[in-house]
């Protein structure tokens, strides 16, 4: 918490499944290993105050706060505005980093180790379905190297994941083929 804020998305519930102020959200359905998957996006009543709260900015990381895989606790994505006026629930916790001093996209290829090698789920509580949790995210530590550091291995890593999507294409079109 030193680094960013962390906090726990809005618990749903039926009073909020109607409403004057009907709002996008996502959940932890919504975050895919390669990204966002926006194609099922749901809906509920937001107040002004708690969008104020809830609401999503562009840099936002977004972790799975549970799961009842192990290998799926934590698993992170980055907001970058895609859809407007978007909030998130608390199967999500948000981290909304301090960029004078962490790069989101450094901080999100080092939350993808961390899911990718099960130190998250190491760390998570529960029977059957693992919890990360919210002050357990934010009393990790976060290796820092120079900010200017941190902009150059993402820049590395967004490389590197452009060219491992790239031979993915290639191989399910050679497969198709």
């Amino acid at each position: 918490d030193s680094i960013a804020e962390v906090r726990l998305g809005r618990q749903r519930s039926p009073k909020d499944h109607d409403g004057p102020n009907m709002r996008p959200y996502v959940r932890a359905a919504n975050v895919g290993w390669d990204g966002w998957k926006l194609d099922d996006v749901k809906r509920m009543n937001f107040t002004d105050k708690e969008m104020s709260a809830y609401a999503l900015m562009p840099g936002d990381l977004l972790l799975g706060e549970a799961s009842g895989s192990a290998n799926e606790v934590g698993k992170p994505a980055i907001w970058n505005g895609e859809i407007k006026d978007c909030a998130f629930q608390n199967t999500l916790i948000r981290v909304r980093p301090r960029t004078s001093v962490v790069e989101p996209r450094y901080l999100l290829n080092y939350f993808k180790f961390l899911a990718g090698t099960g130190k998250f789920a190491e760390r998570s509580r529960g029977v059957g379905i693992h919890h990360l949790g919210a002050d357990a995210l934010a009393s990790w530590h976060v290796p820092l190297p120079p900010i200017e550091e941190q902009r150059r291995i993402a820049e590395v890593l967004d490389k590197a994941e452009a060219v491992r999507a790239k031979r993915k294409t290639a191989i399910t079109e050679i497969a198709s083929l």
